[in-house]
């Protein structure tokens, strides 16, 4: 939702949030609190005593205050209540700009809407921001604010309409959120003809405050009614603005899966999603006003009030001990601040050390191995310049001195960019024999250390331990699959090993996961092959795929197809890819005859027309049943222990329908495939066609036309193409017969005539209906 003041490029402040208070000025939360319980005690004379001393402190947040005008006009003290807001005049005008001061104004006359001269100032602030509007006396006089005649609200809302309201503006419905354009402006601003869907209204300005409210251009449900290309602009250019945009819409508050259910594969398609979520994901961590919170499913939330990088840094800081999520929290923040030319905020970086080795102390002690990912973590952040309160905990070098087995810790350490650090540590910790830790870790690390590894032992004049590792990886592949997928890649420092043959590794490195796929046994190992095996084949690292092909048959390139297309989890795009390698080299294999089109089951055919019927159910489910059901939830929540709340349950059920029914008509929609007139068939019954069949028997005819299932009206004689009625008429020329079951009667029919049902190419996609049944 867009307020006004975003209209002139300006924004006003908001009003203080309960979030802004006790980040920016702790103080003044105890303040407001004070005089709430002022105001609940009767002790009206210290609250006017607590409220003077608040204005005076500059950092005082002065629309924080309102709260207790509220509570004072609530208690029965309008009067106490005007003169307070009216002292604050003054010091608005000396601390904020002539924006700011009126939206303040605004804000404290809303809360005492009876104080004339507060009425007064707020009309003399208006005419002062809006001296360049020309009518801006006639504006403030019509909309009821001077005289009174309406309700606060509804006048100012009037007034901020016929000012920043223009011809060609969007807006949005107070009832159902529909999306409406003004098309005509009256002259004196008191009129205006609005468009919704394919109708045009007139309204009066305070009618038009009453149904609509302002929306800005680029939300969702604008874009999708009123300019698709600047969906497609930003969908392509700007993933995390149309995020905001859809988060927007959706008050403030949405999932990643249900951005998806959004977009895909309407205006995404599904495969493309990933690189897409990469991009918006990247885009949106360095938003200001948004935070992604939680982790099944991710949730967004857009907060236009923002936070400060180190506001947000800390709301998100883990409360785990999993070593990755203080990896991802600290270098988060660096490299945010890296992003926006920042330099690190010194106390931010002595909290998050603090916490660390708070954590640190508790886990070191029973566990090593997540003791020494946490080291390693506080070990980044002192070195970008945070300070320690307490003795620093023993060091990374330090602990894996202090063990006899340090390959064994270091094999442990599953965040793979810590492994640098790691190194560096175990080369310290172990001066005299690291060769041999290093030799004996290889076969286990991550991808990226194998090539430091590599790299160090072949500096150091050790190429020939690289032997031994290469034994050891080929011997026990599944423990071993990210020093494969190192392998596969290649690397200039296994030049003068002996290596496998890239076919043996790519054999390897199939079965290997085929077999753990098959015996369902341990998850999290078969999650970790399945990701080298990924790793390696993906993107450029496939041109060695490619080179396989080379030195293999046709018998064995069948046999590695069906191989990669059973294997679970590569991904579509990945298996897609392979197989049309496999299919450049040996076309063959691909040799087969064509499927009829009505039988084709991985295309559904339609109309346009019968395209925008899909498209209006999907966006129906996505724009108003969705958003209703996510009401619901809330509401249901909001009535407290979820574990009996049955209207909790049965809100979370319809949930999981809604979201089962959008992903079938989003599928549905991604095969579905618009038949235009030329591919219509004349010479048999097809899709698309008009058939007159007539029953020998008796001479009745019936005509039937075959469209697409979302066209389908049978009591107008238009038939779904799949229905198997309709699959029996399929292939049938004139003269054929064919025993249909019609009006609840089995009876041969023949086919008289054949014709096409869609009359010519056109955005409505008119088909002509059929005649009406010859008499009996």
């Amino acid at each position: 939702m867009m307020d006004y003041s975003r209209a002139s490029g300006r924004a006003w402040p908001l009003a203080a949030t309960e979030k802004d208070i006790a980040l920016g000025n702790p103080h003044m939360a105890t303040d407001v609190e004070n005089m709430l319980k002022l105001v609940a005690s009767g002790g009206y004379g210290k609250v006017e005593e607590e409220w003077s001393a608040a204005i005076e402190d500059a950092d005082t947040e002065l629309s924080g205050l309102v709260p207790v005008l509220r509570a004072l006009v609530k208690a029965g003290q309008t009067e106490s209540a005007e003169l307070l807001a009216w002292s604050t005049v003054s010091p608005a005008r000396d601390r904020l700009e002539p924006e700011e001061c009126l939206a303040l104004i605004k804000e404290m006359f809303i809360a005492v809407p009876e104080g004339d001269d507060l009425r007064d100032e707020l009309i003399t602030q208006y005419k002062t921001v809006h001296a360049d509007v020309a009518n801006i006396d006639q504006l403030i006089q019509a909309c009821g604010l001077e005289d009174g005649s309406r309700m606060p609200r509804l006048a100012l809302r009037t007034l901020e309409l016929s000012i920043h309201v223009k011809e060609g503006a969007f807006l949005l419905s107070r009832q159902d959120d529909s999306p409406a354009r003004v098309t005509e402006v009256s002259e004196d601003c008191s009129a205006y003809k609005v468009q919704v869907n394919q109708f045009t209204r007139e309204y009066e300005a305070a009618a038009l405050a009453r149904e609509f409210r302002p929306a800005e251009r680029d939300d969702f449900r604008v874009l999708t009614q009123w300019d698709t290309e600047r969906l497609k602009e930003l969908l392509e250019k700007d993933p995390a603005a149309l995020t905001v945009s859809i988060l927007r819409s959706r008050g403030g508050s949405y999932s990643v899966d249900d951005v998806k259910f959004t977009l895909c594969p309407r205006y995404l398609p599904p495969e493309s999603w990933g690189k897409w979520w990469t991009k918006a994901r990247a885009g949106l961590k360095k938003h200001h006003a948004v935070r992604l919170e939680g982790r099944s499913p991710v949730m967004l939330v857009y907060d236009p009030s923002g936070w400060t990088i180190e506001e947000v840094s800390w709301e998100n800081f883990p409360k785990s001990e999993a070593t990755a999520d203080y990896h991802d929290a600290a270098e988060g923040y660096l490299r945010e601040v890296r992003a926006r030319n920042l330099k690190p905020e010194p106390k931010h970086l002595n909290r998050m050390a603090e916490a660390i080795a708070s954590r640190l102390k508790r886990s070191a002690k029973h566990m090593p191995d997540r003791g020494l990912g946490m080291t390693l973590v506080l070990e980044s952040l002192l070195r970008h310049g945070a300070k320690m309160t307490r003795e620093a905990p023993t060091s990374a070098a330090e602990l894996l001195g202090a063990t006899d087995k340090p390959a064994d810790m270091l094999s442990r350490l599953t965040d793979g960019r810590l492994w640098t650090a790691a190194l560096r540590a175990a080369r310290e910790g172990y001066a005299e024999t690291w060769t041999e830790v290093f030799a004996r870790l290889l076969p286990r690390t991550p991808m990226q250390a194998c090539e430091r590894i590599a790299k160090e032992l072949v500096e150091a004049g050790h190429r020939e331990k690289l032997n031994e590792c290469i034994a050891a990886v080929m011997n026990e592949p599944a423990m071993c699959m990210d020093a494969i997928a190192w392998m596969w890649k290649g690397s200039e420092h296994l030049q003068g090993v002996a290596m496998p043959t890239r076919l043996e590794i790519l054999t390897t490195m199939l079965n290997t996961l085929g077999s753990l796929q098959r015996d369902g046994g341990d998850q999290e190992q078969l999650k970790r092959v399945r990701g080298a095996v990924k790793a390696a084949l993906s993107g450029a690292k496939s041109r060695g795929f490619a080179e396989c092909l080379d030195t293999i048959d046709q018998g064995m390139a069948a046999a590695l197809r069906n191989q990669i297309q059973r294997l679970d989890g590569l991904g579509v795009v990945l298996v897609e890819s392979l197989v049309e390698e496999i299919r450049k080299r040996f076309p063959q294999l691909w040799a087969r005859k064509k499927e009829v089109a009505w039988k084709d089951q991985s295309v559904i055919y339609c109309t346009e027309a019968g395209m925008s019927k899909l498209e209006e159910e999907i966006d129906h489910v996505v724009n108003v049943e969705m958003p209703a059901n996510a009401k619901a939830i809330g509401q249901a929540a909001a009535h407290g222990d979820l574990s009996d709340n049955a209207e909790y349950q049965s809100a979370l059920d319809a949930r999981d329908m809604l979201r089962a029914r959008l992903a079938k008509l989003q599928h549905q929609l991604s095969i579905a495939r618009i038949i235009s007139p030329d591919e219509i068939p004349r010479d048999h019954a097809g899709i698309g066609t008009r058939v007159t069949v007539q029953r020998a028997s008796e001479g009745q005819r019936r005509t039937m036309t075959f469209l697409g299932p979302w066209e389908a009206e049978v009591d107008k004689g238009i038939f779904n193409y799949q229905a198997p009625m309709a699959q029996q008429v399929m292939g049938r020329a004139v003269g054929e017969s064919v025993v249909l079951k019609l009006d609840d009667t089995e009876a041969e029919w023949t086919v008289e005539r054949i014709e096409p049902g869609i009359e010519a190419p056109s955005r409505t996609d008119k088909f002509s209906p059929p005649p009406a049944a010859d008499p009996d």
